[in-house]
């Protein structure tokens, strides 16, 4: 097995298993424990130190990727990551809207909770 560096590691062996951005966004948001990242995998290979750092930038990454993408992208990767998770895609977003928080990273990275709400919820009114 090929080291490879811990950020490409977790996109190519585990964030690429996962589809849609937003379903990507929520994977890495469930690694979050009391305020500390959980991957066993990650920390095994690279460290406690590298894993907690490499998942809080991705999951800022993801967070600030959501906040760029044109809605018209967003409804069609949307429907990809309800269909990931068997949910209805109105139903999907309505959860994501009663708690944002849960999907945003510590450190927000120059995005905000507003931002990310009206994006949540233009693409519900879209989808409805």
């Amino acid at each position: 097995m090929t080291l490879l560096p811990i950020k490409d590691d977790f996109f190519q062996r585990t964030l690429a298993n996962i589809p849609g951005l937003l379903g990507k966004l929520g994977y890495v948001a469930e690694l979050r424990v009391n305020g500390r990242y959980v991957h066993w995998g990650l920390t095994r290979v690279y460290g406690e130190e590298g894993m907690q750092r490499t998942v809080a930038e991705v999951h800022r990454g993801l967070f600030l990727q959501v906040l760029r993408t044109p809605l018209r992208k967003l409804v069609e990767d949307v429907t990809r990551s309800a269909a990931a998770q068997r949910s209805d895609v109105r139903q999907y977003l309505e959860t994501v809207l009663r708690d944002p928080r849960s999907l945003m990273p510590p450190n927000l990275g120059g995005g905000s909770q507003a931002h990310f709400n009206s994006v949540v919820a233009a693409l519900l009114s879209l989808l409805r």
